[in-house]
């Protein structure tokens, strides 16, 4: 049976002991919850991959408490000190080369390793008092929308592992920032609420993977959230991309035209006005993109548990937080876009 604790310093160290012995345990972080392991444990690193049905080729993010635990995994340069001052601890994860004592199984064979230093306090204590750098994708069923509280872990998880950390919704609700420190040139491979903007400031020279910017799949990721197939609701998912009246009337346009779908409208509190008379879910506000981050997974899911069968999104232009968003609900929608 699967547990479901309070954040409590005593939970917290139950949790890290059950690390330690080789399980999994869900826990918060600012980002998503995370599905955990002793991340230098090749077997309890399997067990993560076998709980979502994640394929082996999709590596892992390690999750560490302080700088000083990125020596014995991996080849970092000081140069580099500005970005971890501004970003760290925080929803940025960086690439680096590899030391050998990093199981091939949590990086998919490749040279390189994703590490993270969560800025909550409960996912930190939690690799304190386990002493080890935890593995942790998303704690859900692999290609679902990721889980932002416990009852989503839960709901996904439930009789695979046998602790689950119930803290607050998480904050932010995407994923982390991923940033290849590991190449030639300094890339973000997968966006997240640290943008290429707020990157830029550190290091001009930044860019984004091609990978984002064409909304390409890549075959081989060396960064988690790079396979096209993520995010994914049981309900089809459609963006609209317009502006003002236009998109309004678009996207009434498409629920008309799909009412026996039993369709809903996500709407920007902006809009709530517009969509009157229509099923709708209120996503968050434009003025406050991170709102719409904190809400997009959430929503998504609670659709499905309202059975609805047909969600229509509004688009936005990829700039900034935007950029982020844009990547999840277009995965998220198999990249069914209407202009």
């Amino acid at each position: 049976m699967t547990e479901v604790l309070k954040i409590t310093d005593e939970n917290i160290k139950l949790c890290a002991e059950e690390i330690k012995r080789g399980g999994l345990v869900a826990f918060p972080t600012e980002t998503v919850y995370g599905l955990g392991a002793d991340g230098l444990n090749a077997e309890a690193v399997k067990k993560i991959y076998e709980a979502k049905g994640r394929q082996s080729d999709n590596p892992l993010i390690l999750h560490i408490a302080s700088r000083e635990m990125i020596e014995p995994l991996a080849y970092y340069e000081s140069k580099y000190d500005a970005l971890l001052d501004a970003f760290w601890p925080g929803p940025m994860t960086i690439i680096l080369k590899k030391k050998d004592i990093v199981p091939s199984v949590i990086t998919a064979g490749l040279d390189s390793v994703a590490i993270r230093m969560p800025s909550s306090d409960v996912a930190r204590k939690l690799i304190e008092y386990a002493g080890t750098p935890i593995a942790a994708p998303s704690a859900n069923i692999s290609g679902y929308p990721s889980p932002t509280c416990a009852e989503h872990v839960y709901k996904d998880l439930h009789g695979k592992l046998k602790y689950i950390l119930d803290g607050e919704m998480s904050e932010v609700g995407i994923e982390s920032t991923v940033i290849d420190l590991s190449r030639d040139k300094v890339r973000i491979l997968r966006p997240g609420k640290i943008s290429l903007e707020d990157l830029q400031k550190i290091i001009p020279e930044a860019e984004y993977d091609e990978a984002i910017t064409d909304d390409k799949e890549v075959k081989k990721p060396i960064s988690p959230g790079q396979k096209y197939t993520h995010y994914k609701p049981n309900a089809k998912v459609v963006i609209i991309m317009g502006e003002g009246e236009d998109l309004i009337t678009k996207m009434k346009a498409e629920y008309e035209t799909n009412l026996e779908k039993n369709p809903v409208v996500f709407t920007l509190k902006e809009y709530e006005d517009e969509f009157r008379g229509l099923n709708t879910m209120e996503l968050g506000s434009i003025k406050e993109p991170i709102s719409i981050s904190h809400n997009i997974f959430n929503l998504l899911r609670t659709a499905d548990d309202k059975g609805y069968g047909y969600i229509i999104l509004q688009g936005y232009e990829r700039k900034g937080i935007f950029m982020a968003i844009m990547n999840r609900i277009i995965k998220s929608s198999g990249h069914n876009i209407k202009y």
